[in-house]
């Protein structure tokens, strides 16, 4: 998604209000998206104009 966006994981990070490195682990599969908070989730969605389900 963020690649389709043409976004780099420095942006989506500031764009979503997440450290640079949540946002790698999340992309790499060491973290899933189930384990971080709503907000979190929520946050990324706006960024990447999607709903929260999409990166489920």
């Amino acid at each position: 998604m963020r690649q389709s966006q043409h976004l780099t994981q420095a942006e989506l990070a500031d764009k979503a209000h997440v450290t640079p490195n949540r946002n790698s682990d999340l992309e790499s599969g060491s973290r899933s998206i189930e384990g971080v908070t709503v907000a979190v989730a929520h946050r990324l969605a706006q960024a990447l104009d999607c709903a929260i389900e999409d990166l489920i």
